[in-house]
């Protein structure tokens, strides 16, 4: 059956009368693969296969792999047309019947051969790492058809001529193409050729009446843009069809012809293109040449629109970047026939050796310049526009809302024939007067224009170092200039191309008055809205700004800029329904020495903080009323702040009089934090609101009075209803914050940059004149360092709050060594303050210490520091001590009683801060004294990276005693008091003073350790509930009278805290070592590494803590002898008795290592087999006779005996801890 179809098949194209051999083009070895010949739809990919049944007839088929392929299945052979039979023919009807039907099938035929044909290219199968599709093909058209090249389904298509490079791509000689969203990548060729990667030169015929070249989003790059281009990208000849280029792409080349050439086309589109980093080789190629191409049929203007012409020539220049020559004759004085529109055109950075813009030669056109930029272009005859023409008589041309600012302002921009009208387009002035009105004498002057829009219109254009100033004469101004475009005055305003190019219009603007103050009048016409984005930057300066009374919406100032400044501008009787001036998204922005009078609004000045470390300075202005309840009201506040990040906000020397704010006050602070500072403000009679003064919501970290300070608030007028002056949350804060100026320096010497002469005093004790004693508020005082001390006697402010901190002064020094230049280098200078008195801390107040050394020389019996009942004190970054002691007989003279007491209910802290050397008056038991900080009923004391160093008890023992406090409940939260301690060092210096033998007694407790915690006894004589020591990292070393005690607390030591060689040297008893002592109901948790030095074998015997009785608890690892409540233990070598009639029994002489008599060291003696009848002897027996020396290694003790009994077998054992025992030894009594 097959075989009959073909030879039916072969019949039939053999007997046809219209068979054209030359038409048959297949590939296909069988020729009954040609069945499916007439379809209109196609695929190629470079996966295909031209051998296979049907390819690319349909998806599910395997594609085609050439477009010869695709072709050979087109209908051939072209059908040619009946003949019809004459009339005078004897057989006409029969053959007129034939003829009909011939007819039939030529026109169905016909409408089959020249049917327009879709190719698809690429598929999923043919894929690289980026997910493009490529395709190495050329496409030879002459088929008289219309083809459309579209990629398959979504992936990125491109199309290569890696094969033959020196070949068209697309050679287009008869017939219509149409190509779309797809990327041509030419290869480099060592041929060069005139004809382009796309040549088109079809014609129309009777079979094409309209041909058509159209390319829309195709991209055209180099696949080395290095190498030079062989040939154009696109070459375009035909009298008869049309062209199309939009939203295609030109990437980097260097060309050696011509780039683009359109000859004689009668229907012309040229839009949306981009070209860019295109270079010429030679410097006489033109990117783009269009010779005698026409609009469409009758149409009678020819549009270049929208393209973009990037960096074209900037590394080897071209001939011309846009080239339109029309070389017919023009009738001489005859109108032009023709209009060439340039719309909206950018050209950057151009390079060219006649015009780096457009360059026209006319003949019969006019020219329309509308909405173009030209910026950075250069040319030897024209930077941006050159219009030619062999008659010019009649040409006529218009430039509107075109901008240029060439590379090189000296050279011509615009040419037409002779004549220079670069005045049309350029932009290059950076200094523009404002005349406000037309017939001013200075509106000749090249720079003048009428209105500040205008002005910012013609300004130069590119990111500009330098201000454009534009002055405004003296008078009123009432028209702003708004461009067509835009319904604001714009500054920092960019536009990015579609290359990614950024054009930047005006971003650095001052607007100044010249000489008398001009002035601003906005109305509903004219709203001289000025509107600041992204890096813009304006400066305001010697202006009046006013609606007049006349109410309208708009806002002055909305700035979303960069820096922003605001200096020496009156805004007067201005009423909007809006803010005044409204910043946002800034780095900086200053508002200062301006006037806000009898203005209405929502608020004068709304900022918001969007940045981090953004800067804010409203300072120097005056926000007033002309009268004290006058009319003009502030709907929310003068001032409002919004931190929506951290940022460095100043608001300082303001006065706020007689204004009248609904809803907040003069101020509202929104997210406020330390970082914000309302200083120096003077607040006068203001009404209404919520607050006076200042209304701050939603505070942020840092304290209020770190916030507001040394503000003056009057109120002379207002004597109605009370008013908060300052509100926080909702809450009145007024007694906080003081009503007077409470941020005060002490200087010897140059006065602080930025301060106020009220501000600054020559001595700390002067600081305090004029301070209200009644106030709560707190009093901030500044000591400036220098080379000179500062002198203070006692500050007693009971009813203060205060804060003393010192500030270092650094000083620019000149040196020079002995063979080397003189050099430069900063010597930084602190404060030191003698004090001859106390601070005394009043009943619930508080004291900040900061930044000092401080020299105590007042009285020994006196404190420096006394803190009253309930005062908070906070000391950090200082050095105390008092001056080194003379050599006077009588030392107990130079004894102090301490350095800091706490009355009770304190919570105190102490960070970096040294406590030198002092010498205690001794106790004797009293616990108000004796020790560097002292206190009773403290709820809380920190101690961080702290030293104390050789403060001593003056007597024997040496002992360093630093603190000694004892602790309540807190009265808010009932919680229990607490003394942390960490990173600090307890020391007493090893040197041969304090390494002195204790001749007292042989003590059996810590009477003076370094530090002493208890819990207080409450009112009635019980106990409280335990209070807490928390110890970490800290270094207790060399303290002879021990290290710690406590009773009834709860402590933990970190292990990463130290204890060593705290030795009290007793007589006879040197190895003994004191670290801890605990007693009463109290918990010790430590580890047993913070008390046995490294490389110990012996480490039981270095765990010296000592306990009182059994209700005390062990926890970590110092409670593994657990039992033992002396973790000293003893060693019982030998033993030997005495009877003695006088002591009624037996001196018994123990002997062995560590005889310690503390805590529950006990002597059991015993007859050999009756262990059970032990007869225990403790410290009470111990037998004390000068004949009889106790020392570590023998101790003695009266074992009470008849004498008959002495000849028995006596053992003896040593008892310690909770029932711990030494093994025996014999004891022989004489």
């Amino acid at each position: 059956m097959k075989a009959l179809i073909i030879f039916t098949a072969l019949l039939a194209l053999s007997v046809a009368d219209v068979f054209d051999a030359r038409d048959l083009k297949s590939t296909f070895g069988n020729i009954g693969q040609q069945a499916n010949k007439g379809l209109t739809t196609y695929y190629l990919d470079q996966s295909g296969n031209d051998d296979a049944p049907n390819c690319g007839n349909s998806q599910t088929d395997l594609p085609c792999r050439t477009y010869a392929a695709v072709k050979s299945q087109f209908v051939y052979p072209r059908p040619i047309a009946p003949t019809a039979p004459a009339l005078e023919d004897p057989e006409y009807i029969d053959k007129l019947v034939k003829y009909n039907e011939d007819l039939r099938i030529y026109n169905r035929d016909r409408d089959q051969y020249f049917e327009d044909v879709t190719i698809y290219i690429g598929s999923d199968l043919n894929l690289d790492e980026n997910k493009y599709s490529r395709f190495d093909g050329l496409f030879d058209i002459d088929d008289h058809k219309s083809i459309t090249i579209q990629r398959t389904g979504i992936y990125d298509l491109v199309l290569q001529d890696k094969t033959k490079p020196d070949t068209p791509i697309f050679d287009v000689k008869t017939g219509s193409l149409t190509i779309s969203t797809l990327t041509i990548e030419h290869f480099e060729s060592s041929s060069k050729t005139e004809k382009g990667i796309i040549n088109f030169i079809s014609e129309a015929d009777d079979t094409i009446p309209a041909p058509a070249l159209s390319i829309t989003s195709v991209t055209f790059n180099q696949r080395d843009w290095k190498a030079t281009l062989a040939g154009p990208f696109i070459t375009f000849s035909s009298e008869t069809a049309t062209f199309t280029l939009t939203s295609s792409i030109f990437n980097r080349a260097k060309i050696s012809s011509e780039g683009v050439t359109v000859k004689n086309t009668v229907g012309f589109t040229f839009s949306t293109n981009t070209f860019i980093d295109i270079s010429g080789s030679a410097g006489t190629e033109n990117l783009v040449h269009l010779i005698d191409v026409k609009p469409v049929g009758t149409y009678r203007l020819l549009t270049i629109l929208e393209n973009e012409f990037i960096n074209i020539g900037k590394k080897g220049d071209v001939n011309d970047v846009l080239f339109i020559e029309q070389t017919g004759q023009q009738r001489p004085y005859a109108t032009n026939d023709y209009t060439l529109n340039l719309n909206a055109n950018k050209f950057i950075g151009s390079v060219a050796k006649r015009s780096g813009g457009l360059d026209f030669i006319t003949n019969g056109y006019d020219l329309i310049v509308y909405r173009n930029i030209f910026f950075d272009n250069a040319g030897t005859q024209a930077s941006d526009i050159l219009v030619t023409g062999t008659n010019l008589n009649t040409f006529e041309y218009q430039f509107d809302g075109t901008r240029s600012t060439p590379a090189f302002p000296d050279r011509v921009s615009v040419k037409v024939g002779d004549q220079d009208v670069s005045y049309a387009i350029v932009n290059s002035d950076v200094e523009f007067t404002v005349l406000g009105r037309a017939d001013s004498p200075l509106h000749s002057a090249s720079n003048s224009y009428l209105t500040i829009g205008e002005a910012l219109y013609k300004a130069k254009l590119g990111k500009l170092d330098d201000e454009i100033v534009i002055q405004l004469i003296p008078g009123k101004h009432t028209r702003d200039g708004w461009t067509t475009d835009r319904t604001e005055l714009n500054i920092g305003r960019t536009t990015t191309l579609r290359s990614g190019v950024i054009i930047y219009n005006p971003q650095k603007v001052a607007i100044v008055g010249a000489d008398t103050r001009p002035t601003i009048e906005r109305n509903n016409t004219s709203t001289f809205a000025l509107y600041v984005e992204k890096e813009g930057q304006l400066r305001l300066n010697n202006l009046q700004v006013t609606t007049s009374g006349i109410q309208f919406g708009s806002i002055f100032l909305n700035f979303n800029g960069e820096i922003l400044t605001v200096d020496d501008v009156e805004f007067v009787s201005s009423d909007i329904s809006s803010n005044l001036i409204q910043v946002s998204g800034f780095s900086e922005a200053t508002i200062t020495n301006s006037v806000f009078t009898n203005n209405i609004a929502q608020r004068l000045i709304q900022a918001t903080v969007t940045r981090p470390n953004a800067k804010l300075v409203v300072s120097g202005n005056t926000f007033t009323n002309d009268a004290f309840l006058s009319s003009y009201t502030i709907q929310y506040a003068a001032l409002q702040v919004e931190l929506r990040e951290t940022g460095d906000v100043k608001i300082s020397d303001n006065t706020f009089k007689y204004l009248k704010a609904v809803q907040y006050g003069p101020i509202y602070l929104y997210g406020a934090s330390s970082t914000v500072k309302v200083e120096h403000n003077t607040f006068e009679d203001n009404t209404r609101g919520v607050a006076r003064a200042v209304y701050l919501n939603g505070i942020g970290l840092g304290r209020i009075e770190d916030i507001i300070y040394s503000n003056i608030i009057i109120k002379d007028s207002d004597t109605g209803a009370y008013t908060a002056v300052y509100v926080v949350d909702g809450e009145d804060y007024s007694y906080l914050i003081p009503e007077f100026i409470n941020r005060r320096y002490v200087v010897k010497g140059t006065t602080p940059e930025g301060t106020i002469p009220e501000e600054v005093f020559a001595s700390l004790p002067d600081a305090f004149n004029g301070v209200l004693e009644h106030s709560t508020a707190k009093l901030f005082i500044r000591i400036i360092g220098g080379t000179e001390g500062h002198e203070t006697s006692s500050i007693n402010k009971p009813l203060l709050n205060l804060e003393i901190v010192g500030v270092d002064h650094i000083e620019d020094k000149l040196a020079k060594g002995d063979d080397e230049p003189q050099f430069k280098y900063e010597e930084v200078l602190g404060v030191q303050l003698n004090a001859s008195g106390s601070f005394v801390v009043g009943q619930y107040r508080s004291l900040d210490l900061k930044n000092l050394n401080i020299t105590y020389t007042g009285p020994q019996t006196d404190f420096l520091i006394d803190a009253k009942e309930g005062a908070v004190l906070t000391v950090k970054n200082v050095i105390i001590d008092v001056p080194e002691l003379d050599n006077s007989d009588d030392e107990d003279k130079q004894a102090y009683v301490g350095y800091v007491n706490l009355e009770g209910k304190n919570v105190a802290s102490f960070t970096n801060v040294k406590f030198g050397a002092l010498k205690l008056k001794n106790p004797l038991g009293e616990f108000n004294t004796g020790a560097a900080i002292v206190g009773r009923n403290v709820i809380g004391l920190s101690l961080i990276d702290t030293i104390f160093t050789d403060i001593v008890i003056n007597n024997e023992s040496l002992a360093v005693s630093a603190v000694r406090i004892g602790l309540i409940h807190a009265y808010t939260d009932h919680s229990s008091g607490v003394v942390s301690i960490s990173n600090s060092i307890f020391e007493q210096a090893d040197v041969k003073k304090n390494n002195k033998e204790n001749k007292n007694a042989f003590e059996k407790e810590l009477r003076t350790p370094a530090v002493y915690i208890w819990t207080e006894l409450k009112a009635d004589g019980t106990k409280d509930a335990q209070g807490t020591l928390s110890i970490n990292n800290t270094k207790f070393t060399h303290l002879r009278g021990g290290a710690i005690r406590i009773r009834d607390i709860i402590a933990k030591i970190g292990a990463s805290s130290r204890f060593s060689d705290n030795l009290p040297k007793f007589k006879n008893f040197k190895t003994l070592e004191w670290n801890i002592q605990v007693e009463g109901v109290s918990t010790l948790d430590a580890e047993e590494e913070s008390f046995v030095e490294e490389g110990t074998k012996d480490k039981n015997s270095f765990s010296w803590i000592l306990p009182s009785n059994k209700d005390i608890t062990f926890k970590g690892t110092v409670a593994k002898n657990l039992g033992a409540r002396l973790f000293t233990l003893p060693v019982l070598s030998k033993s030997s008795g005495k009877y003695n009639t006088d002591v009624g029994g037996a001196i018994v002489k123990i002997q062995g290592k560590r005889l310690y008599p503390l805590g529950d060291l006990k002597v059991e003696i015993f007859e050999e087999g009756k262990e059970e009848e032990a007869v225990a002897l403790g410290v009470r027996q111990q037998y004390i006779n000068d004949d009889y020396t106790h020392k570590q290694s023998r101790l003695y003790y009266v074992f009470p005996i008849a004498e008959d009994d002495k000849k028995k077998s006596w053992r003896v054992r040593l008892v310690y801890g909770l029932g711990k025992r030494t093994k025996d030894v014999k004891l022989k009594i004489k």
